[in-house]
């Protein structure tokens, strides 16, 4: 696994995917932030996805298309992913909406993922190396469906057998984490995140104002 990302997609099926050239609208951005209300943050400048997907503590970025919206936020995300109360105001701001939250540490094959319809708690699943996986709610979406297919439980525990320079390699369920939210991010682009040019979006940088 090589990815960061704390990110969460807001997005209409039926609007199509978005688009390494979607035109982002920086007057809304400034919207959402003033309706988030997760503290005194101020309009930094206009950067791309590829910064924003991993933000740091005092960083949210926020794309907003005309197909969507990427809000990246660590806490945020992570609250996404658990279920905390803080995502709320997320739900509340699109109620009528899909939302997509996908987060991702190479270092200890973290990733997780959640999918929210019509302000419902659809999915949820994450799992790390030293935890397994640790969150497992609701039934899985069509896309895990085709990847868990191609495993099999040996003693209780789900692995992957791929052949790799002709030798067969085991995979656990941490390590193939990063695919399933690879094949996730297809909802909201189209393709996968990792096999598109999107990381070129243009996004507003907020920072949170220093006490």
């Amino acid at each position: 696994m090589g990815w960061k990302a704390s990110v969460i997609f807001v997005y209409d099926t039926n609007a199509g995917p978005i688009k390494e050239d979607s035109p982002h609208d920086r007057k809304a951005a400034q919207d959402i932030i003033s309706k988030l209300q997760i503290g005194d943050h101020y309009q930094a400048e206009l950067s791309c996805f590829d910064e924003g997907i991993y933000p740091r503590d005092d960083e949210l970025f926020i794309g907003c298309y005309p197909q969507g919206y990427i809000i990246c936020h660590d806490t945020l995300s992570n609250a996404g992913v658990e279920g905390k109360q803080e995502f709320n105001k997320v739900v509340d701001i699109f109620p009528n909406s899909e939302i997509l939250v996908l987060i991702l540490h190479s270092v200890v094959n973290l990733f997780g993922y959640a999918y929210y319809k019509d302000g419902r708690r659809i999915r949820a699943r994450a799992g790390s190396a030293n935890d397994g996986v640790f969150i497992e709610e609701g039934n899985p979406l069509p896309e895990e469906d085709l990847l868990f297919a191609k495993s099999k439980v040996i003693d209780g525990q789900r692995i992957w057998e791929k052949q790799i320079h002709g030798q067969m390699e085991t995979f656990s369920e941490d390590a193939m984490g990063e695919t399933f939210v690879f094949e996730l991010s297809k909802r909201v682009f189209g393709t996968r995140i990792d096999d598109s040019d999107v990381l070129d979006l243009e996004m507003d940088k907020f920072l949170l104002k220093k006490p």
